[in-house]
């Protein structure tokens, strides 16, 4: 099985109006940590408010096996 979460985690927010707990950028390399040990296999950024490249950056620096993925919808 694949699983995939996305940051913040927990937070179900699709970039329509603004979190109730702002997106703080210094947790991502622990959550990444946190999610490649308990067995995620990736982990999506979504492109609505933050640069997705530096939160992946970030949480590729701090993992070694997680899958790292932008989550965007074309249409």
């Amino acid at each position: 099985m694949r699983l995939e979460t996305l940051l913040p985690l927990g937070q179900v927010d699709p970039g329509l109006c603004a979190p109730e707990i702002p997106f703080d950028i210094t947790t991502v390399g622990e959550n990444a940590r946190l999610l490649e040990a308990i067995g995620y296999d990736g982990l999506v950024c979504e492109e609505t408010k933050d640069d997705p490249f530096i939160v992946l950056a970030l949480a590729a620096q701090a993992t070694q096996r997680l899958h790292l993925t932008t989550g965007v919808a074309l249409k």
